[in-house]
């Protein structure tokens, strides 16, 4: 049992790497291949930028670090996978599973996560400026000193989430579900939360310059 967790801790090499992103690509085709399964694996520090891993098993593997800029991770399994310090700027994760995925000090700047289920996710320090998060599932995730500025939450689920000290500033959060969620000192400056649902929200020294309130439930 040692000697298989050894096994799995140890990083794939490069051209073992490079064959399986290849032959993911014919799968992805119709052209044969085989499907990427990559679980449990340790990619600490790889580069898959630009590659093309739609629907690839990525769950519970380890990506600190690594660079997936302009990656396309469509729809693909990254359930409590790795992903602090890594570079994730304008990847394509529609529709992803990241439930549980620790993503520490990551760069998610001008990515695309609508409809990801990151719940009870782990985004403390993340950078997010101008993601687009429309219908994300973040319900639980932590989000604290977290920079969401200009980032689009439209119906995004926030319900319970920690975002203590989290940048909002000129986010859309237009009907986001915020209740029971941690705002405390949270800034919000020319931030649009309307319809947004705020009941049972810790606005408590949240920064709200110029917010856009209008139809909010609060209680």
């Amino acid at each position: 049992m040692e000697s298989l967790r050894r096994l799995l801790g140890m990083p794939l090499s490069r051209s073992m790497l490079e064959k399986i992103v290849s032959d993911h690509k014919k799968w992805i085709k119709g052209e044969g291949g085989e499907k990427a399964e990559l679980s449990h694996k340790n990619l600490k520090g790889v580069d898959l930028s630009h590659k093309n891993l739609t629907k690839a098993n990525l769950s519970r593997s380890t990506l600190r670090e690594a660079n997936l800029s302009g990656a396309c991770l469509r729809k693909a399994n990254l359930y409590k996978s790795d992903l602090s310090g890594a570079d994730l700027r304008d990847t394509i994760l529609r529709k992803a599973d990241m439930l549980e995925a620790n993503l520490t000090g990551a760069d998610v700047s001008g990515a695309n996560l609508t409809e990801v289920i990151l719940r009870k996710g782990n985004l403390t320090g993340a950078d997010l400026r101008g993601a687009d998060l429309r219908g994300v599932n973040l319900r639980e995730a932590i989000l604290c000193k977290a920079n969401l500025r200009g980032a689009n939450l439209y119906k995004a689920d926030l319900s319970g989430a920690d975002l203590r000290e989290a940048i909002l500033c000129k986010a859309i959060l237009i009907e986001a579900n915020l209740t029971e969620t941690n705002l405390s000192g949270v800034n919000l400056t020319e931030a649009i939360l309307r319809e947004a649902d705020l009941r049972g929200a810790d606005l408590r020294t949240a920064i709200l310059s110029s917010t856009d309130l209008s139809e909010a439930k609060r209680l």
